[in-house]
Order: C-alpha cells, then structure tokens, then sequence
C-alpha cells in the first residue's frame, strides 16, 4: 500500500509562524484554486513563499488575517 500524503502547515516552531500549502488555504478560505489565483492577480490576497521549484506556501497569519478582514467587511457594510 503506498503512503497518504498529508497536507500539514509546515511550522518553524511549536509557537513560531506556520506555511501553509495550497490545499489547506482552499480549506480555509473556502476558494477554489484558480478564484485564489485571480485575486492573486487582481492584488486581492497575499502572495505566496517560495519554497522551492514548484512549491509555494502562504503565512497562516496573512490568510488568518485576510479571512479577518473580509469578516470585518461584512459587518461594517
């Protein structure tokens, strides 16, 4: 049987900042890969960390923080 591969934030630290791939940014925003993408574009949401050839990771904190502000949105408006 082949090994699952999870997708689990990469953390520096216990407490310290965490990564997260795109799998778990859909999840959390709820977006789908290529809405990501167009706001991405558009300017719309934070960009990405490279982490290396074809892999990229968002800081939890600025998804955390974009997910705020679009809450606060919805209450003010």
């Amino acid at each position: 049987m082949a090994e699952r591969k999870l997708d689990l934030p990469f953390q520096t630290a216990p407490d310290g900042p965490s990564l997260l791939r795109l799998a778990a940014v859909q999840r959390r925003t709820g977006l789908s890969r290529s809405m990501l993408y167009r706001l991405l574009a558009a300017g719309a949401f934070p960009r990405p960390v490279k982490l290396g050839h074809r892999a990229v990771g968002w800081p939890d904190s600025e998804i955390s923080g974009w997910i705020a502000d679009r809450l606060a949105a919805r209450s003010e408006g």
